[in-house]
Order: C-alpha cells, then structure tokens, then sequence
C-alpha cells in the first residue's frame, strides 16, 4: 500500500536537493539548541504543534485511550500550515526546509521524527486521508527501520531511502537498529 514519492513533482524537486536538507540537518545539530534537545532527550517533549497535529489527527493518548509508541517518539516540527513556528528562528536553522513547505500550500505539517532504537509505533491509522512522506536522514544498522502498511512492509535503512503513504490505511514502523531513527517527515493532501 506504498505509493511511489517520484509520482508526486513537488517531491521529486525535494529528493533531488537531499544535500541541502543534509547540510541544514548537520549544520542544525551543532548550532539549534532546540534541535539538539530534541535529538539527544531521553524525554523529547512534544510542542504544541505537534500536540495539535496529532489532536487533528484523533492520535493522542486521549482520543486513543492508549498511547501508540514504545520507546523515545518526538517530533521536532518545521511546519504547521497556519499555525506559524516563533519559539525559534526556524528560518535560520532550516531556511531551504522552510521556504519549501511555504510554497507548497498542499503541505500541512512538516517536521523531524525520531524513533528510538528497539522500538516501535503500534498500528494505527489517522483520521485524515492525507499522504505521508518519510525521509531517512541518518544511515541505520542491523535491518533498519520496518513501516508496514496494509499488507506490504518496506525498510529505510540508508541516509536518503524514502517512502509515501496514505496515512489513513492501518500503518506502523519497527526500529530493529541500534541507532534512533530520525526522518524528516512531510504530511500532505492532494
């Protein structure tokens, strides 16, 4: 149930500038405080952003009655369609990243996801019929990280491997890497 990221043109123009994303991602580690607590935190915590993308999408442990991860799950945002990033200069630290998703008004939320190693985000499904665009942004070991949706399962082991899904199909990722898993993330509607 994966759909192919070169069919969509805005993310062809993404994929083939990997190396600027790189290099902000790299430059972001050392100088973004803010990043480097999101990356290094035994407890990530979760911005309103992201506390309001999940909302939107009925996935807090509320609405759930259950939270979905195992593990350390963050979500560093870069992108939040009318709901405007102020408590850093996100311009500065990823000036390609969020020139980007301003153009594309299809885009809704973007940002930088984390799976520890060992673990896992259960099945779920969203309430939106949005797609899902994961980008590796580190290289893995062992088998990588497994995402499963529907009935077919693909694995993003080395920096840059990618794939897109409707995130409204029954989903889910396994970490069996001994490093955490950071992808940058793009959720989208056509």
């Amino acid at each position: 149930m994966f759909n192919n990221p070169k069919d969509i043109g805005f993310l062809n123009t993404l994929m083939n500038n990997q190396e600027r994303i790189f290099s902000e991602f790299e430059l972001a580690k050392t100088s973004e405080l803010n990043f480097t607590h999101f990356l290094n935190s035994n407890k990530p915590e979760f911005t309103n952003h992201t506390k309001f993308w999940l909302k939107e999408n009925t996935l807090d442990a509320e609405q759930t009655g259950y939270d979905l991860r195992t593990g350390i799950w963050g979500a560093f945002p870069l992108y939040k369609k009318n709901f405007p990033i102020t408590w850093f200069d996100i311009k500065k630290a990823f000036p390609y990243l969020t020139d980007f998703c301003e153009k594309h008004p299809e885009i809704e939320f973007a940002c930088f996801m984390r799976l520890e190693a060992g673990n896992r985000v259960q099945m779920h499904s969203h309430s939106r019929q949005h797609l899902i665009f994961h980008l590796l942004m580190n290289e893995l070991d062992n088998n990588g990280c497994e995402f499963t949706c529907g009935n077919e399962t693909k694995t993003l082991l080395h920096k840059g491997d990618t794939l897109l899904f409707d995130y409204s199909l029954p989903h889910s990722s396994y970490n069996s890497s001994s490093l955490d898993r950071i992808n940058l993330v793009i959720d989208f509607k056509l």
